[in-house]
């Protein structure tokens, strides 16, 4: 669990949270809201290593000849 200090008014179905307010969330929430600047670190900044795996799909293009007819 991470501290921060909201810079805006938060909303959701945890319940309200003014913006000055110091709020304790999980690292992953803590560290998207700072992100997003929405909200400061308090105290030290923690470190966060995080595994992502990225899959891209392979895109074929086609396109449609021309085979006369008009």
């Amino acid at each position: 669990m991470t501290k921060v200090k909201l810079i805006t008014t938060m909303a959701g179905p945890d319940g309200v949270h003014s913006s000055g307010a110091v709020v304790e969330f999980e690292d992953v929430q803590a560290d998207d809201l700072v992100k997003g600047g929405y909200a400061t670190f308090v105290g030290p900044t923690p470190q966060f290593v995080a595994e992502v795996e990225v899959v891209v799909p392979e895109v074929v293009v086609t396109t449609k000849r021309n085979r006369g007819g008009r």
